[in-house]
Formats: C-alpha cells, sequence, structure tokens
C-alpha cells in the first residue's frame, strides 16, 4: 500500500490504520480513468455474502458521468447505508438508501475496510463465511485423503 501524496510505502506502525481507512484526497487516483460503475459492482460482489443486499442506486447515479457512484447497502443487522465511491475512495454518505445528505468526511480504499469500522456485524457474517469455506476446504482434503487410501 502506498500513500498518494509521495508515493512511498507505509511505516509499519501505520499498517493499521492506513489499511482500514484514509483521509487522503487522492487516494484511488492509481485507477486513472476506471469507470467506477464497474469498481463498484466488482466490490458490491465482494462483500455480497457478508451483507443482506447490496445494489447500485437506481437514483443517485448518473450513468453518463461515473466519476462517483453511488451504492445501497443493508447490513445483516438491518442497517441502510448509503455509500459513494470516488478517487477518494469509498464513504457513507446517508443513513438510508438513495441518501447522500450526510456525508462521512472519512473515505475508505476499500468496502471492507469501511464495513470493518462501521459494522460489527459484518465482520461476524465475514468471520462466519471464512469459517465456512476453511470448513469445507477441510471437508474436501479428508475425502480426497480416504479416495487415495
Amino acid at each position: 500500500m502506498f500513500n498518494s501524496s509521495n508515493e512511498t510505502p507505509f511505516d509499519s506502525g501505520d499498517y493499521y490504520q492506513n489499511t482500514f481507512k484514509s483521509t487522503s484526497n487522492d487516494l484511488l487516483t492509481h485507477m486513472g480513468n476506471t469507470n467506477f460503475i464497474e469498481e463498484a459492482k466488482l466490490a458490491i460482489g465482494d462483500i455480497g455474502s457478508c451483507v443482506q443486499s447490496s445494489s447500485l442506486s437506481t437514483k443517485l447515479n448518473d450513468y453518463n458521468q461515473s466519476s462517483t457512484v453511488y451504492l445501497n447497502i443493508r447490513s445483516t443487522d438491518n442497517k441502510e447505508y448509503c455509500l459513494e465511491l470516488s478517487k477518494h475512495g469509498y464513504r457513507v454518505v446517508g443513513k438510508n438508501f438513495d441518501d447522500n445528505k450526510c456525508p462521512s468526511p472519512t473515505y475508505y480504499e476499500s468496502l471492507q475496510a469501511l464495513f470493518t469500522q462501521k459494522n460489527q456485524s459484518y465482520i461476524q457474517s465475514f468471520a462466519d463465511n471464512l469459517r465456512a469455506k476453511l470448513n469445507e476446504e477441510l471437508e474436501n482434503e479428508k475425502q480426497e485423503e480416504l479416495k487415495e487410501k
């Protein structure tokens, strides 16, 4: 991970803070002219199993101008979030779907980082999903060992 102001690696002492949130004004500048709508769709796919629902806002997004994209996400504990993705990163802009009237000053590098800081149910869902995948992998390995014998 790089500090966008001078493109040098972060000090390890700042690793946790800089991994999970950033207030940099050009956090995602390295993405260049990336289509933020496509980036938002990929991010929604990444967190899909750890939230109740997620979608692009149908009211706030201007598909002719994709430098800012809005997402609606409902956590597993039924909290609604309206999030913004821009070159600065992800941030909460509202506590209801399609509401961008309460923008947070804090930007995050990823949806995972944002929800790790903002929502305990996301952390629990992530841990449960990881545990299930690891157990499935362990079971598959056991089955393979039995086949080899």
